[in-house]
């Protein structure tokens, strides 16, 4: 499963930046291993208070990460850095994975030890990659339907207590079309 993931990054100095360096190490360890053994998971890079792309791209090079889609924001609040990131990641979205959906579990689904979990800005995972019934498709499927059996059973149990004789039929179109 490729997955396409967004990681800001802030340009930071003393204590912070050596938190940053290995959070970013690591990412970029999984990325370069899942590359490695032929996964060709999308990253881009958000800089932060960078001067330049070109300032951002010379960071990111001792990881390993100039493959990767960089783009730069400049220093922002918290309330302007999301439509920032935003203005960036909708394109690059649109243009490179206009079939991407955004996925949280996807760990459960990939070697989850590769990446660190948290601290991603956006991940996703290829809609096209979920055809047929295997894998993460199924997986997407067998969901659905539990939430729609969930529903139509839910649906059911208020249709018998309302004395509604035809409860089945009606509590599974209901939650079908919900």
């Amino acid at each position: 499963m490729n997955l396409a993931l967004v990681f800001l990054i802030s340009k930071v100095q003393g204590e912070a930046r050596d938190v940053l360096e290995l959070d970013l190490l690591k990412r970029a360890n999984g990325w370069l291993r899942r590359k490695q053994a032929g996964v060709h998971d999308s990253l881009l890079l958000v800089g932060e208070n960078f001067q330049s792309e070109e300032e951002f791209k010379d960071f990111v090079i001792p990881y390993g990460l100039s493959d990767a889609d960089l783009a730069v924001i400049p220093e922002s609040y918290d309330e302007v850095r999301g439509e920032l990131v935003e203005a960036i990641v909708e394109p690059w979205l649109y243009e490179n994975h206009p079939a991407a959906i955004g996925f949280v579990e996807w760990p459960k689904y990939c070697d989850s030890g590769t990446y660190p979990i948290n601290g991603w800005w956006w991940s996703g995972v290829e809609a096209h990659q979920i055809k047929g019934e295997t894998g993460h498709g199924a997986v997407l499927r067998r969901k659905e339907r539990r939430c729609c059996e969930g529903r139509a059973n839910h649906l059911r149990a208020s249709a018998h207590h309302a004395g509604r004789a035809d409860q089945d039929e009606w509590a599974v179109a209901t939650a079908e079309h919900a």
